[in-house]
């Protein structure tokens, strides 16, 4: 029984361990990373190196669906509070060479 318990112990130790730890991306960090792209966003034109850099970072730190969801609702709000041209808001995103899985725009719907 002992032995039994002592290998339970061990398999739960290396369970959480080695669990991916749930570091989810924060809005303010999501809105901090997209912040070097609000001129372009707004009024379109070209678009710097480190708006190209945030948008690469929101995208790599969002790869789960609930991940993407909770940073697709943060710029759908941040979108609609800024009136952001979603034409123009889209074009970073081309030009970026960046999918993120959803358009930045105050009436996309994050749940799909």
């Amino acid at each position: 029984m002992a032995k039994y318990c002592a290998i339970v112990g061990a398999i739960l130790l290396c369970m959480i361990a080695f669990a991916p730890h749930a570091e989810s991306i924060t809005c303010d960090k999501v809105l901090q990373s997209l912040s070097p792209c609000r001129a372009s966003m707004n009024h379109g034109g070209s678009v710097t190196e480190s708006c190209c850099s945030g948008v690469r970072s929101v995208n790599s730190a969002t790869k789960t669906t609930p991940e993407r969801r909770n940073a697709c609702e943060c710029i759908k709000r941040a979108a609609k509070s800024y009136k952001l041209n979603s034409q123009t808001a889209s074009g970073v995103l081309k030009k970026c060479n960046v999918n993120l899985g959803y358009s930045i725009s105050s009436n996309f719907d994050c749940t799909k």
